[in-house]
């Protein structure tokens, strides 16, 4: 299948904006061959938003390669706007997925000079100014690593402070415990605390509109944490 170089993107009002890895599981099968799917927790979670119809706008730049244009593809496809839609350089993320002794999956990533990661806070931070109508930003899982914490806490601290909600799916390596406790999240603002029901809990925290709570109702319950915020963003803004 052919996917076209740059993605046209539809003129919708943006709800949402997320930030995050986009990348290609290979996932190995019986007889030794790897699959590449499309994937990433940020990847997905903007699908399952657009199809769910909460306008939403994905910040990242994809690569020009073939997988990176399939990701294109697969995002615009179900409705999500890419902040980039100009493709670049740099390759697209992998991601080797095996199973342990115990039947578990086991990850293996190759992210060094990719691009989804391609990215400064400033660039994040230019990109949600230019959605007035901007209420929720969503991060989390690769993101939150540490040698990432410049790309994105930064532009967490900001969007917080202009008054959007901010929600995290927390990295695997830290439980809903021991968040508080990580020192690259606590200095983003605060106050920071789990989420124990669903994504409508984030999102009653701040404003989002009716359509969007319903739709973040709808999706998993472990979804990360959420950072409640008080100050309007057109407030922030003017």
């Amino acid at each position: 299948m052919d996917y076209p170089e740059i993605m046209e993107n539809p003129e919708k009002t943006v709800q949402v904006a997320t930030a995050g890895e986009a990348l290609i599981d290979l996932i190995v099968q019986s007889d030794g061959r790897y699959e590449p799917c499309p994937g990433g927790a940020v990847f997905n979670l903007s699908r399952a938003l657009a199809r769910q119809g909460v306008n939403t706008l994905y910040l990242n730049p994809l690569s020009r390669d073939r997988f990176g244009r399939q990701l294109a593809a697969a995002l615009t496809g179900d409705g999500v706007q890419l902040a980039c839609p100009q493709p670049i350089a740099q390759s697209t993320s992998l991601a080797v997925v095996g199973l342990d002794d115990a039947g578990h999956p086991d990850y293996v990533f190759y992210r060094q000079d990719v691009a989804d990661r391609a990215v400064t806070a400033d660039s994040l931070i230019q990109s949600c100014h230019r959605v007035p109508a901007l209420e929720m930003v969503y991060t989390g899982a690769l993101a939150l690593s540490p040698e990432d914490a410049g790309r994105y806490l930064p532009w967490l601290r900001v969007q917080h402070q202009a008054g959007s909600v901010v929600v995290m799916r927390m990295p695997s390596c830290v439980n809903a415990s021991g968040m508080r406790r990580w020192p690259p999240l606590n200095e983003c603002v605060p106050t920071l605390r789990p989420i124990s029901a669903t994504c409508a809990s984030a999102w009653r925290c701040g404003r989002g509109g009716a359509s969007t709570a319903r739709a973040t109702a709808r999706l998993p319950s472990r979804c990360g944490s959420t950072m409640p915020s008080t100050t309007r963003r057109q407030a922030a803004m003017n």
